[in-house]
């Protein structure tokens, strides 16, 4: 490959579009000029941010739901946590109570 570029630099008459050719001969002939290169670039360049607004629209989405469930958990453990309160407090009461009547018999 080298070579070829080599003759065409030493040739007097040189290369016409020696970028297009040097291009068009290391892409294995899928892109054949400069301007092709470039809007390859683009349209490639576009799809990329495109998926990142989505990555980071999915992002926000989701940041949004697991504020949403950190909520829900926190209301839950509080709920869990006044019927621990509730359950412990009967516990003592009726432990308090069955000694009281334990005692009087």
């Amino acid at each position: 490959m080298s070579n070829k570029y080599i003759q065409v630099i030493r040739n007097a008459e040189g290369s016409h579009n020696f970028i297009d050719d040097l291009i068009k001969n290391v892409s294995g002939g899928k892109v054949s000029s400069s301007k092709d290169l470039v809007s390859s670039i683009r349209k490639q360049s576009s799809i990329q941010t495109k998926r990142m607004d989505k990555i980071t629209e999915l992002s926000e989405v989701n940041m949004k739901l697991i504020e949403e469930t950190l909520v829900e958990l926190d209301t839950t453990l509080k709920i869990y946590n006044v019927v621990g309160f509730f359950a412990a407090t009967s516990g003592i009461l009726g432990t308090i109570l069955l000694a009281m009547k334990l005692r009087n018999r």
